[in-house]
């Protein structure tokens, strides 16, 4: 048996583990119970509670309620337990691979994953994130309280078991109050492992100050955070110049590549050719790609983990702006459908919450 086979085999039995332990108030004598029948070891410390079990991937530790969760907990006193599953990397790429390949594998003995996706970098659920992104998996739970999350931290990637209340109610309050300042997007499917999930709404911004910033940080993770999900993303958006009756068209993709260009799709078109493009770092488009895709100008393409978010950000911003935009609350996104590869199409598509663009959509 290879390393790698042993690691595969080490996942898959973690997994069913956790998905077997019979975990409800989360309470310290209810997990001491939990873990006397593992024969896992508690031992306390300075810090938090840690769970010598004797797997491959070292000690476990528990998350303890904090502060910023006590609203969210009715009978809990901790919620997570926590197993690093990949160690952090030397680069983003070994990192990103890492969580994509844990994704796969769990998938063949948890099932398909039904809502996925990846936080803010900047408010990240219980640690700080990578610089790259926030991806996180999560297989609910339909008939019990608890889920498991895999999930990019700081740390490496993460295998958790977790109480659902906590962590999306968290998530919900979190992002409602933010003011449309936390990005991030959430991928669900009408499935019934979802029955019962609550998402907030999309936040619009009114300024273009504030936009651009916001969008920036998405468009720097965005590629990053879908290729270690396993995914591409591509998404047009669009607008209508008011009082010209022209509009303005851009065609975004995301995956191990990031390509932004200007598109040609609408009946009545801006007036490009007044708006000096080369100087804002935009190069006309290939022969092929303007007859096959309607594309006239192209961003600079990017590696997925190299993205200078800033520099696309202002360059999509200053086109509308120029265009004649009064706000970003005028751009469109084309649409907020994702079809997953691993799910049978009989689900359907997933549906984006898109908290990074905060567009409206218009399909």
């Amino acid at each position: 048996m290879t390393k790698t086979d042993q690691r595969t085999g080490d996942l898959r039995g973690l997994a069913l583990t956790l998905r077997q332990l019979e975990v409800a108030k989360w309470t310290a004598v209810e997990l001491r119970r939990v873990a006397d029948d593992q024969g896992w070891e508690w031992c306390e410390g300075t810090g938090v509670p840690r769970l010598r079990t004797g797997s491959p991937f070292g000690e476990a530790w528990l998350s303890v309620v904090d502060s910023t969760l006590e609203d969210y907990v009715t009978t809990e006193e901790f919620v997570g337990l926590h197993f690093v599953i990949a160690e952090k990397g030397t680069r983003a790429q070994e990192e990103i691979q890492a969580f994509r390949e844990a994704h796969e594998e769990l998938r063949d003995v948890l099932g398909p994953s039904y809502l996925l996706g990846a936080d803010d970098t900047d408010v990240s659920f219980h640690w700080d994130a990578p610089d790259w992104g926030a991806p996180y998996v999560r297989w609910r739970d339909l008939a019990g309280p608890n889920l498991i999350e895999l999930r990019a931290t700081v740390h490496g990637t993460v295998l958790t078991l977790r109480p659902k209340g906590p962590a999306e109610g968290w998530y919900c309050k979190t992002v409602e109050h933010s003011a449309g300042r936390v990005g991030g997007f959430v991928i669900s499917v009408l499935a019934s492992e979802n029955v019962g999930l609550q998402l907030p709404g999309v936040t619009l911004h009114s300024e273009w100050r504030d936009y651009g910033a916001h969008l920036a940080k998405a468009l720097r993770t965005r590629a990053a955070e879908v290729t270690a999900l396993g995914l591409t993303q591509s998404q047009g958006l669009y607008t209508a110049i008011p009082g010209t009756g022209t509009g303005l068209a851009f065609s975004l993709s995301f995956g191990e590549q990031v390509e932004v260009g200007i598109t040609t799709i609408l009946e009545e078109d801006a007036d490009l050719e007044s708006m000096d493009l080369p100087s804002m770092g935009w190069v006309q488009a290939p022969e092929e790609r303007r007859y096959e895709d309607d594309i006239v100008h192209l961003a600079p393409v990017q590696q997925y983990d190299e993205v200078n978010g800033v520099r696309l950000a202002l360059m999509l911003l200053e086109v509308a702006e120029q265009a004649g935009l009064d706000s970003p609350e005028g751009l469109l996104a084309a649409e907020d459908l994702a079809w997953l590869p691993w799910v049978d199409h009989s689900f359907g598509p997933g549906r984006i919450k898109d908290y990074g663009f905060a567009l409206r959509v218009t399909q």
